[in-house]
């Protein structure tokens, strides 16, 4: 940052003096996982503040099932997808979708190549512009706490779920 002139000088003269610099974005955030009935570690996280600008941020959680190489494989590729993403800057939650389908692709292709049974169920929250944006795949779910209540971010992909169920059965995949 370059050092302005300053007009308001007592003797018309211009001096140079220092503007202050903005407050750095400050946002505290940790990550913690708990290995549960299967023998290892198995998840993977997300985790950039800042992440495209001072103004942004992405946290990801993502539960991998038979094995680690979904849930890394995700964790690695979605930011990168999704920050690549043409509309990323117009239109955040068609990126979000369209960033899922696409690692989502990726992976199965290398699924499919490498004889993989892993998979992940995965929430993501994106920060952008004084905005949040969640979007996620599977039963993995994102709540808000304001004014010590919970707020849902998200809505559970299960077969259960009515709306899922008939979204498996007529395969209206998102």
């Amino acid at each position: 940052m370059g050092i302005p002139e300053s007009k308001a000088s007592g003797k018309g003269g211009n001096t140079p003096r220092e503007t202050p610099k903005p407050e750095p974005v400050f946002m505290e955030y940790a990550e913690h996982g708990i290995v549960g009935r299967r023998p290892t570690m198995e998840d993977a996280h997300l985790l950039e503040a800042p992440w495209v600008d001072d103004s942004s941020a992405i946290f990801g959680v993502f539960d991998g099932h038979f094995g680690t190489k979904c849930s890394v494989f995700v964790s690695q590729k979605l930011p990168e997808t999704l920050k690549a993403h043409p509309k990323f800057n117009e239109d955040v939650q068609l990126a979000l979708k369209e960033s899922f389908l696409h690692v989502d692709k990726e992976f199965l292709k290398q699924a499919v190549a490498e004889k993989l049974g892993d998979g992940s169920t995965g929430i993501v929250t994106l920060i952008k512009n004084e905005k949040i944006y969640c979007a996620n795949t599977g039963d993995s779910r994102g709540v808000l706490c304001e004014g010590g209540k919970a707020v849902a971010l998200s809505e559970d992909h299960k077969p259960e779920v009515p709306k899922e169920l008939a979204r498996y059965l007529f395969r209206e995949y998102l």
